[in-house]
């Protein structure tokens, strides 16, 4: 599944409402969102929170909130709410703060759980099995690293993807976009270092090839020749390629005799 992401620092304007359309368009799923609220600006995100989650609903998205422990509390999200929350288009929570494995449990019964993918062990993969987890509501989630020289490598992505499928649960990483890039670096939103300059069809190609379910761009926009080529290789399996005008410089030399 491909999925997008769009953030709540500013508001859900006609703009924004369109690249969702154009991202549903153009075949991806899901939006991801992130939640972490400067206590001047509660109203605010709660009121962005609500009309993204309107949105998605009207385009059938789903939509995985990234957020923290003291951000629940201050929209005062709890397990008696989620039914709410739900019935508003949030579909599913990564919760950023080390949850208890028993609370992890418990709430995979009322919405999809998103836990972090770079720090989960067997050991409690093995301790969630145990519980009473509603186990296809668990996606393994990986972070994204703004800063250059901070994401992770193949090699540990893909011995974690395994380890997480061994145990049947779906995973997810991020590739950069190649528009709109979010600050304050502006250096893309990948999970994997080797992708911060790839072209986003190359680094979902990849990421699905590792076995990675869910491929969400990171960053706030993609750009249309991307686009096209993400579309033309889903329907019709062919690689796109742009190119750009050059000048031919030719030069004549006359030979004396």
């Amino acid at each position: 599944m491909l999925g997008f992401s769009v953030y709540l620092n500013k508001k859900i304007d006609a703009e924004t409402r369109e690249y969702i359309r154009k991202m549903k368009d153009n075949g991806f799923e899901g939006i991801f969102t992130s939640i972490h609220i400067p206590e001047e600006d509660i109203t605010s995100y709660k009121q962005n929170l609500q009309e993204l989650g309107k949105i998605a609903k009207e385009q059938n998205l789903s939509v995985m909130v990234d957020i923290d422990q003291s951000s629940l509390k201050k929209l005062k999200i709890s397990m008696d709410t989620i039914p709410n929350l739900k019935k508003a288009g949030i579909t599913g929570l990564r919760i950023d703060d080390k949850l208890p494995i028993k609370k992890i449990a418990e709430l995979s019964n009322l919405i999809e759980i998103g836990i972090n993918a770079s720090t989960f062990s067997e050991e409690e993969l093995k301790e969630l099995l145990l519980l009473n987890v509603k186990r296809e509501n668990v996606q393994a989630w990986f972070n994204f690293y703004p800063s250059p020289d901070t994401g992770i490598s193949q090699q540990f992505l893909e011995q974690q993807v395994r380890m997480f499928k061994k145990y049947g649960f779906t995973t997810q990483a991020f590739f950069a976009g190649d528009e709109n890039l979010r600050g304050p670096l502006y250096e893309g939103l990948p999970t994997l270092e080797k992708q911060r300059y790839y072209s986003p069809l190359a680094s979902i190609l990849e990421l699905q090839n590792m076995g990675v379910d869910l491929v969400y761009v990171g960053d706030g926009g993609i750009s249309e020749d991307s686009l096209k080529q993400i579309d033309t290789y889903k329907n019709k399996k062919q690689i796109l390629l742009h190119t750009k005008n050059a000048k031919m410089e030719i030069k004549i030399y006359m030979i004396m005799y």
